[in-house]
């Protein structure tokens, strides 16, 4: 899969949007991935294998950056159909509780 954006004239947030546009290209397969890094084929990849990055480390044109934090995963959920139209549902399946509902 493959996302390609370029960047709009007339961006109304002064000091933003330096880049001209924006290729992303969703490569599944851990080895895939850091081959097209490896072989230029792309400029960066995310969800590097930890156990490859003395790997990376060893290429002097690459590096690994860490990012504090950690994976967000993102469900989405029609919330005007059953069963997600239910905001019980909806936190259970999203591991919150309704205790913590206020």
């Amino acid at each position: 899969m493959r996302f390609a954006a370029k960047r709009h004239a007339g961006y109304w947030k002064p000091n933003r949007g330096h880049l001209d546009g924006i290729d992303i290209t969703v490569i599944n397969d851990t080895s895939a991935r850091l081959n097209a890094l490896s072989t230029g084929q792309v400029d960066a990849i995310n969800r590097l294998d930890p156990k490859l990055a003395p790997l990376v480390n060893k290429n002097p044109k690459l590096e690994v950056v860490r990012a504090a934090g950690g994976w967000h995963t993102v469900v989405s959920m029609m919330q005007d159909r059953p069963p997600f139209d239910n905001l019980d549902v909806r936190l259970h399946s999203s591991g919150a509780s309704t205790a913590s509902r206020s």
